[in-house]
């Protein structure tokens, strides 16, 4: 996966990521999405969040949308494992296909696709991670194989805010490594909310200098989770 993604940065291809409405989609877009747009990317990078009338699971709409835009790779976050029909259709169209998915397998996954996931056949670590943790681990590996991954020099920490966001709101267990990264993420809340997160906190009336994951699943994701159901989920996104 990160030699795919790395190489349709370096090669100037158009890349769309799809992710899922609820609030771990949105949060792993936003990790890839700007970690893309610091590698110089940003130009050439489509985002797309189905809205509830289109459902779970990668939307054949949006794949259509992505051929119309030109994109050569498509990359599912937060979905795609199940998906086989709709990523054959992908590929029938010439899109490459990576997937990153926390959802349980009871195959290999769409045929012709890289698929990044903890409960693949041939096994995996990081089954405590949802969607954000695994998008966070991938942008932590495009650092390491040499991409400029954030502003200023920054490396793949600036977002362990969002993998938190995304790891709290999707219930995950708080052990192993979403422990670490939630924890990191919280301290990383307190001391440079990001403008959004933070005009979201003081609606919710939330002191983000003492930030708990309750706060979090009960004041902070709903709210995130709110456009999706109601209405355009982009609005969290953005």
């Amino acid at each position: 996966a990160v030699e795919r993604v790395a190489a349709a940065v370096r090669h100037g291809e158009t890349i769309g990521i799809f992710g899922d409405y609820d609030v771990d989609g949105p949060t792993s877009v936003a990790i890839l999405g700007l970690a893309l747009n610091a590698a110089g990317a940003g130009a050439r990078t489509l985002f797309r969040l189905p809205t509830r009338a289109e459902g779970y699971g990668l939307s054949g709409v949006a794949i259509d949308e992505f051929l119309d835009a030109g994109v050569d790779l498509l990359v599912t976050l937060d979905c795609g494992s199940a998906d086989h029909g709709k990523v054959a259709y992908a590929r029938a169209l010439g899109m490459d296909v990576v997937i990153l998915d926390h959802h349980q397998m009871h195959d290999a996954g769409p045929d012709d696709a890289i698929v990044v996931s903890a409960y693949r056949p041939d096994g995996g670590v990081y089954k405590d991670l949802s969607a954000a943790g695994l998008t966070w681990l991938l942008v932590d590996a495009l650092a390491s194989a040499g991409l400029k991954v954030a502003p200023d020099g920054q490396g793949a920490d600036v977002y362990l805010d969002l993998a938190a966001l995304g790891l709290i709101g999707d219930v995950s267990a708080m052990t192993g490594a979403g422990r670490t990264i939630v924890r990191a993420g919280l301290t990383q809340l307190a001391r440079a909310p990001r403008p959004g997160i933070a005009a979201l906190a003081n609606a919710a009336r939330v002191d983000l200098t003492r930030l708990s994951t309750t706060d979090v699943a009960f004041k902070i994701t709903p709210r995130l989770n709110a456009p999706g159901r109601m209405g355009d989920p982009n609005l969290a996104l953005n």
